[in-house]
């Protein structure tokens, strides 16, 4: 999904009076806000099958790979890890 074009038309159509029908709409004002999440896994993980990783109530659907953190200044700072689960010892 190309999000910021999709806003700035849907912003258009608004400011011109023209109805539409915008899907997702609620996401992409998150997304417009910065209230939305981004999923980080591996670097090797397609993004698409990487989206299913996560709780369907978190509606990631962005996604960015680990190695980009550091690329980013900032993003380390926002990120909110799951809980990680102990290992267990198999006998």
């Amino acid at each position: 999904m190309r999000a910021a074009e999709t806003i700035r038309m849907a912003l258009a159509l608004a400011s011109a009076g023209i109805l539409f029908q915008l899907s997702d709409a609620v996401h992409l004002a998150n997304m417009a806000r910065g209230q939305d999440w981004v999923g980080i896994v591996p670097s090797d993980y397609d993004s698409y099958s990487a989206c299913q990783l996560f709780p369907p109530e978190d509606e990631v659907r962005d996604i960015l790979p680990y190695s980009a953190v550091a690329q980013h200044p900032g993003v380390e700072q926002r990120v909110q890890w799951y809980p990680v689960e102990p290992l267990q010892e198999v006998n």
